[in-house]
C-alpha cells in the first residue's frame, strides 16, 4: 500500500514490527497526532534473510505470497481504527533488508518523526534500528517502551549537555510545548569536562524565548549526563523527555562515556518516551 504524500503538519513514520514494542508506539504516537493534528504512516519491513534462513529457495515465493496478505490484512486493520479517530494515516511496507529499504525510504522524508518501539533488543544502540537510524536521519526519532500516553498538562523535560544544544527550529517541537504543563524544564548537564555551560545555555534559552515558549531553566553538574537527566527524571515526573544532538550522526563520534555511550545509558536508565531532536546545524 503506497503511502500519501499530501501531508499538512507533523508525520509521523511509525516502524511497525508487530511487536508489543512497536504497537506501544503507535498507541503513543496516535494521542500526540490527536493532540497536534499530525499525520501518520505505518511502514512494515520484513527482513528477506529471516525468510530464506527458514524456507528454501522453491519455498519462498509462496511463502512471500501468503506472507504479503498477512501483512496487507493487518496494516489495512490498523489503518481503518486509526482513521476512525480522524487522522491523516497511510502504510506501506517492503520485503528486503532493513537499513536498505527503510534507508532508502526515509532519504524522501528528511524531517519527518521516525517512531520506533523501545525492545529490549534495541537498548543498546550500537549495531541495531536505532543505531542506524540515528546515523542516517536527520530528523527527530522518537523512542517508546512501555505504554504512555500524551496529553495536554504533560511534564516534558528538554536536556542537553555542552556545545551540543536543542534544535527549536522546527514547529513540532513548538508545538508539544505549548500543550506541556505550566512551563516546560530546559535541563543543561555539565560534566567536569564542560568548558561552555554558560555560553550554550544562555543560546538555548534565547532560542527558547524565541519561540514564545514558557521555560524553566535548571542546570546540574554530574560525572555524566546519562546520571544527571536519570536523577532529574525521578525528581520531576518528567512524562516525555526530549534530547538534542549534534549535526555529525555518528553516535559514537558526538556521545562518549568510556564504552557506552550516553544515548545508551539514557535509554536503558529511563522508562518514559525518549524523543531525539533533528540535528542541530
Amino acid at each position: 500500500m503506497k503511502a500519501q504524500e499530501n501531508y499538512i503538519g507533523s508525520t509521523f513514520i511509525v516502524l511497525m514490527d508487530f511487536s508489543e514494542a512497536s504497537y506501544n508506539a503507535l498507541k503513543y504516537v496516535i494521542t500526540i497526532a490527536k493532540t497536534v493534528k499530525g499525520n501518520i504512516k505505518i511502514i512494515h519491513c520484513a527482513d528477506m534473510r529471516e525468510i530464506l534462513d527458514k524456507h528454501n529457495a522453491l519455498a519462498c515465493k509462496n511463502y512471500i505470497g501468503d506472507e504479503t496478505v498477512k501483512i496487507k490484512a493487518k496494516l489495512n486493520s490498523i489503518v481503518e481504527i486509526i482513521s476512525e479517530e480522524k487522522i491523516h494515516v497511510s502504510s506501506e511496507y517492503f520485503f528486503g533488508k532493513f537499513n536498505l529499504k527503510i534507508g532508502d525510504y526515509l532519504k524522501a522524508f528528511p524531517k519527518d518523526i521516525v517512531v520506533i518501539g523501545g525492545e529490549k533488543t534495541m537498548r543498546n544502540p550500537v549495531n541495531n534500528k536505532l543505531h542506524f537510524l540515528l546515523n542516517n536521519h536527520p530528523g527527530p526519532i522518537m523512542i517508546v517502551g512501555a505504554e504512555a500516553k500524551f496529553h495536554d498538562d504533560i511534564n516534558i523535560s528538554f536536556a542537553c549537555k555542552a556545545s551540543s544544544g536543542i534544535n527549536l527550529n522546527e514547529d513540532f517541537v513548538i508545538d508539544l510545548a505549548k500543550h506541556a504543563s505550566s512551563s516546560s524544564t530546559l535541563l543543561y548537564v555539565s560534566t567536569p569536562n564542560d568548558s561552555q555551560a554558560t555560553e550554550t545555555l544562555l543560546s538555548v534559552s534565547k532560542g527558547f524565548q524565541e519561540s514564545g515558549l514558557n521555560i524553566h531553566l535548571e542546570s546540574a553538574k554530574s560525572n555524566s549526563v546519562a546520571k544527571g537527566i536519570a536523577e532529574h527524571i525521578s525528581e520531576t515526573n518528567t512524562e516525555l523527555l526530549c534530547l538534542g544532538r549534534r549535526k555529525r550522526r555518528n553516535i559514537l563520534q558526538y556521545f562518549f562515556i568510556n564504552q557506552h555511550s550516553t544515548l545508551s545509558e539514557i535509554i536503558k536508565k529511563i522508562n518514559i518516551p525518549i524523543l531525539i531532536l533533528g540535528v542541530n546545524s
